[in-house]
Parts: C-alpha cells; structure tokens; sequence
C-alpha cells in the first residue's frame, strides 16, 4: 500500500474516533441538563443509576481509546517501516540507462553495471580472462542522462568516491551511448583511474 494511502486512512479512522468521542459528551451534558430539571428524589435515584452506567461506560472508554491508540501506533510504525524500505531500494537502485555492459577500447576493458549497483570492471585484455575489480554504486541520483553516485571499492580502495556520470549518444561510424563518469572528491587513485583515466565507456553493436 502507497504511504499517502496510507497515511490518508489512518488520519480518516482518528477523526472517526474524534467525532465518536465529541459526541458521546454532547451526550453526558444533555443527560445532565435532563437531571437538573426533575425533582430531587427521582434525580438522586437516577443520578445514582447513571452514575453506575457511566463508571461502567467510563471503564470501556478508556479499554477503546488505548485499544484505538495501539492501532494508530502499530499502523504508524507500519508507514515508517514501508516509506523506510522503499527509500533504501531508492537509494541503492541504478537507473535502467546505466546498467548492462559497457567497453573501453583503449584499454581494452569491459564493464557490466547491475541493477542493484553491482560492479564489475575488467582488469585488462582479454576480459574474461584477466580478472576484475568488484565495486558497487549507491546513492545514484538521475536527472535524465546526468546525474551522481558514489562508488565503493574495488578492495584496495577504503570509504567512497562522489562522481558525476553522463551519457550521450554518437553519430560516428554507428549509433552508440557513451557514459563518462568525472571525479567530484575521492582520496583513492586507483578508483580514479579506473573510472575517469581513459576514453569514455561505450555502448553500441561492438559491446
């Protein structure tokens, strides 16, 4: 369920509750008044017998309210746990323009982006067999073909880079996307040459 849907239900059960409540006292002050104008005898008997129903109406108010008040809590919780766990998948998820696999001629390295900001970047050629640096993308912000993320590893590097990323597409001797990425603050050379220290990667027939 979407959090506003949510949230929207919860606020529509509490005025529920609110207006139950606001009536039951119009109630209380029109028994009162009642009581005021009969005589004293029949008003002691009554007051005595509404007095033993109020308790009583009193005594399951009160096992409502905390009844209706654990409710709200546990649907409160409930929203944060949700709007928690999709900001998490917002934060972690790679934008679909990013993911698959990308190639550098020069050097001759391949680099395959999943969804879920996995890395995996060639060490040299061929690609299949020289290794490869493991890394992951996190904190990816898109704004169409542009946008930032941080990198984390490969296992040489400590803590995260920041780096911008854009795409673009050529026209030359075919259609293809190229992806740049460039360095915004990072202490790790190594990461920084993996990613910024060569041509652009591309995207096209050859890859």
């Amino acid at each position: 369920m979407p959090f506003k849907n949510l949230m929207s239900r919860v606020s529509a059960q509490v005025s529920v509750w609110t207006a139950r409540i606001w009536v039951g006292r119009v109630k209380a002050n029109v028994l009162a008044q009642r009581n005021l104008s009969l005589p004293s005898a029949l008003r002691a008997s009554l007051l005595a017998t509404e007095t033993f129903v109020v308790e009583g109406s009193t005594v399951m108010n009160r096992r409502h309210r905390l009844r209706r008040a654990a409710l709200v809590l546990a649907l409160l919780v409930l929203a944060a746990t949700v709007t928690g766990v999709a900001a998490s998948a917002t934060k972690t998820a790679v934008p679909r323009q990013l993911t698959g696999k990308w190639g550098v001629p020069v050097p001759q390295a391949v680099m395959v982006v999943g969804p879920r900001g996995n890395v995996s970047l060639s060490k040299g050629a061929p690609w299949h067999k020289a290794g490869w640096y493991h890394a992951r993308f996190s904190r990816v912000t898109a704004q169409k073909h542009h946008g930032r993320l941080s990198i984390s590893g490969p296992r040489s590097c400590s803590g995260t880079g920041t780096y911008g990323w854009k795409i673009w597409l050529t026209e030359g001797l075919g259609r293809s996307y190229q992806l740049a990425f460039t360095k915004i603050h990072d202490a790790c050379k190594l990461r920084v040459n993996l990613w910024t220290g060569h041509d652009a990667f591309g995207r096209g027939s050859r890859w």
